[in-house]
């Protein structure tokens, strides 16, 4: 049975958004793992816990007991509510800060509701007692009926405003643990604002897709597919990737040549405009309230201007149109005819902001606004209760102050559009003023053995909210992949590599389980092995061949090379460098199921079994 858990996050409830946003609940105490221990063991591993005045290993062993599907009640202090959660994982332990300026590295993972506004108890109702502590049954219904949930409807609540994901988010973890591949389920689950396992349903009911798509009957490709839509048709979601080379003018906006149409001049020759970056891009598309259904592109003008018809600028100034053709071209009050762009109305429409000039004279803005205000109702859609998603992939690898910018500051929740403290920005090469909605989601991923999570720029470190991609290594069983490989338990073998991987070098640097996952043979076992993991321990450990062979528990992969070649004699004899080994890898031809096995089972191959094989190897060398 689930039980029922009052839980403290910080005095007055200070961490709360940090772990609502990172959906996860965690304690202080050191950079120590305490997971799965009692209140004796605690003691042992950590004398100092006996000194605290406030039982801090009775806290910590309360904490520990909290299981998977247990409930927490989020409190702030004894009385008010401020959402509650279920329980995803026993208790874990990460060596990175959880929280800036604490000391949280244990925790476990609870997909948070929030409680909008905190519900408050009586003095009676109230839950006295410390961070953690299990609720009584008279506890348990109080709390029940106040948030208007019975045990049963354990992850929805009634007429609550349900904020299920951060704005800002990063999926970080060694290579090969799926954080691309997440990527897709996180933007689905904001394009549709739900969980993770109503997607199937939502889809299913989604009129904007195609029966081919709901009909889909791989869930993963139907979640792919479902991913292409709102990223090629609706344009609701826009992927990138950072690399070095990567700035302000491809992200924000920048100078760049401009084609012959969208310049506002007769001119042929080669003219330059500022010109919008993918970010820029889609917080534009979120900021829009109104969609027009059809293309812009094929607006037909002569629907909606005629020649001899007046206007005035902004600050009043009368003007003319007097042609209306690829180039609508105006008459100014000083009487010199003008050409603008059929590009640069549209640029108007698209983003529906008319009260900026963007450098131009108000001819366009003016137009533009027109042109929508006589749009038919029929072809416009409301567009702002519309979710947009921003990926970006490797964000560690750009230069993030060089990318950002000023943005670095907008993208907070608190300083976006609409909020309390909401700000604005011009523009260095437009010159116009920019804020960032707050429907648009940012999500990146970070490779942990490309670099650290410690060093990342600060600044975004403290805007993002961060989310552990590990390795999973159950993913390799018949259980949750029919389709593969059983001869050799691709779990244990996986576990033990990064078992020595931890201990020989970092847990940022371990082997994530796509690696593994599509292995259905010994054949595609042993590719996987020659082609991806050898070579990237190899990138791991700077062709240490030993400490590699310790990864792989000697199991006759890494063998040491016996060359005599008459150019080593004189190095081999002295003895500044005598006893230096040379490493080769087994011809993998040879590699057999029973070396696979010794990596997870030392009794798979015994030593003389290994000598045979390093016999066998001398003599194809000879």
């Amino acid at each position: 049975m689930p039980k029922y858990w009052k839980f403290s996050p910080g005095e007055g409830a200070k961490y709360w958004t940090q772990m609502l946003q990172g959906r996860f609940a965690s304690i202080g105490w050191g950079n120590i793992d305490y997971t799965g221990k009692d209140k004796k063991e605690l003691l042992l591993l950590n004398p100092n816990l006996n000194s605290a005045s406030n039982g801090s290993a009775s806290i910590i062993a309360k904490f520990n007991r909290i299981a998977q599907n247990d409930m927490l009640i989020a409190m702030n202090g004894t009385s008010q509510i401020v959402g509650y959660g279920i329980v995803q994982s026993n208790s874990l332990y990460t060596q990175n800060l959880l929280i800036p300026q604490t000391d949280h590295y244990n925790y476990i993972k609870v997909d948070w509701i929030q409680i909008i506004p905190p519900i408050s108890l009586g003095k009676k109702e109230a839950l006295r007692g410390v961070t953690v502590d299990p609720l009584s049954d008279d506890q348990i219904k109080t709390i029940l009926e106040k948030i208007q949930i019975t045990p049963d409807e354990n992850k929805k609540g009634h007429d609550m405003n349900i904020k299920q994901s951060p704005l800002n988010q990063i999926l970080y973890g060694p290579p090969g643990t799926g954080k691309t591949f997440n990527t897709i389920n996180k933007a689905l689950e904001i394009i549709y604002g739900c969980m993770s396992e109503e997607l199937q349903v939502k889809i299913a009911n989604d009129g904007n897709l195609s029966d081919e798509i709901k009909n889909e009957q791989d869930e993963r490709k139907k979640l792919k597919k479902a991913f292409d839509y709102y990223k090629d048709n609706a344009k609701q979601i826009v992927f990138t990737t950072f690399h070095q080379s990567y700035g302000y003018e491809e992200f924000v906006e920048g100078i760049k040549p401009c084609d012959l149409e969208s310049c506002d001049s007769d001119s042929n020759q080669i003219q330059y405009s500022v010109q919008p970056g993918i970010f820029k891009n889609i917080a534009t598309d979120a900021k829009r309230k109104k969609i027009y259904k059809l293309n812009y592109d094929d607006i037909n003008f002569n629907e909606y201007l005629a020649i001899n018809q007046k206007f005035k600028t902004m600050t009043g100034i009368e003007f003319e149109i007097i042609a209306v053709d690829d180039q609508i071209r105006i008459k100014n009050s000083q009487n010199s005819e003008v050409p603008l762009s059929r590009k640069s109305i549209i640029d108007y429409l698209y983003d529906q902001d008319f009260g900026n000039t963007r450098g131009h004279y108000s001819y366009q803005p003016v137009i533009g606004k027109y042109i929508f205000e006589k749009i038919n109702e029929v072809f416009i859609e409301d567009n702002s209760d519309t979710n947009y998603i921003l990926i970006i992939d490797e964000i560690n690898r750009g230069n993030i102050s060089k990318i950002f910018g000023e943005l670095i500051t907008l993208i907070e929740e608190s300083k976006r559009i609409g909020a309390d403290e909401a700000l604005e920005v011009t523009l260095p090469y437009s010159g116009i003023k920019f804020g960032v909605p707050s429907n648009l989601y940012i999500i990146g991923t970070m490779n942990t053995a490309d670099r650290s999570i410690s060093p990342i720029d600060t600044a975004l470190r403290r805007r993002f909210v961060f989310e552990e991609m590990s390795p999973i290594p159950e993913l390799l069983t018949k259980e949750k992949t029919p389709s593969i490989y059983t001869d050799v338990d691709l779990k244990l073998l996986l576990e033990a590599i990064n078992a020595r991987i931890k201990y020989l070098y970092d847990r940022d640097h371990t082997i994530g389980h796509a690696y593994l996952i599509d292995v259905k043979t010994l054949e595609d076992l042993k590719f996987a092995f020659k082609n991806k993991i050898i070579p990237l321990l190899a990138e791991y450990f700077y062709e240490d061949w030993e400490n590699i062979d310790h990864v792989l528990n000697n199991n006759g992969f890494i063998i040491e090379s016996n060359e005599s070649s008459t150019y080593l004699s004189k190095i081999k004899n002295d003895s500044k460098i005598n006893g230096k080994k040379i490493y080769m890898i087994q011809k993998f031809e040879s590699w057999r199921s029973d070396m696979f096995k010794k990596i997870y089972d030392d009794k798979a191959l015994d030593k003389s079994q290994l000598q045979t094989i390093s016999e066998t190897n001398d003599a194809m060398q000879e």
